[in-house]
């Protein structure tokens, strides 16, 4: 037990909500940041002589989501010490440890969707309205970036993930049966891959 409890005094609170506070701003910022260089690129959603000002507004509402989202998660300290404990692999302590398992075993399954994220821009870039370089490029850039770091975060957290299940910190866990949540999500991420290369089929063959 006291082996315990030194493995959970290495978790840093204060480590934890700054780590988890970072990751909040590399999730939302990203999103908001790709929607607005969508509506920059693409001449379907917005005519060319709107689409600064609508992106404009999109980005302010990003920044609106994260400040809203860094004030209501940071009275949640125990999500931000279950990412910081699967990220920097320490025992997050009693209590928290299968909710650390069941977010490892979350990000475990879903890192592999970061080899679809480049497509999500393949339709707007092919809708592109290229006649109008202020804003493709603009808009391009944007979401050329915001896929890179978003890949880079998803990357970072599966690959903990998938350290923390090959090596849980802490005591050992007895055996758990599969949960349902596990299998909905599984379904629900084949589902999403579905409609997104279905999507991109229809993108190619329609443009």
């Amino acid at each position: 037990m006291i082996e315990t409890g030194q493995s959970a005094d290495r978790l840093d609170p204060g480590a934890a909500v700054r780590q988890g506070r970072r990751l909040d701003a590399l999730t939302i910022i990203p999103g908001f940041a790709f929607a607005a260089g969508d509506v920059l690129v693409n001449e379907d959603l917005v005519s060319a002589g709107s689409a600064f000002r609508v992106a404009s507004w999109v980005g302010v509402l990003g920044l609106v989501v994260l400040v809203i989202s860094l004030v209501v998660r940071s009275g949640w300290s125990d999500g931000y010490r279950i990412g910081h404990a699967v990220l920097e692999h320490v025992d997050p302590g009693p209590g928290l440890r299968n909710r650390a398992d069941a977010y490892a075993r979350r990000y475990a399954l879903a890192g592999w969707l970061r080899w679809l994220l480049p497509f999500a821009a393949v339709y707007p870039l092919l809708q592109g309205r290229w006649d109008t370089p202020a804003l493709a490029v603009t808009g391009a850039v944007l979401m050329t970036a915001s896929v890179a770091v978003a890949f880079a975060r998803v990357r970072r957290v599966g690959a903990a993930a998938d350290r923390w299940l090959a090596d849980p910190p802490g005591p050992p866990r007895e055996p758990e049966p599969q949960r349902s949540g596990d299998r909905e999500l599984a379904i629900v991420l084949i589902a999403l891959t579905g409609v997104l290369a279905v999507a991109f089929v229809l993108a190619v063959v329609t443009s």
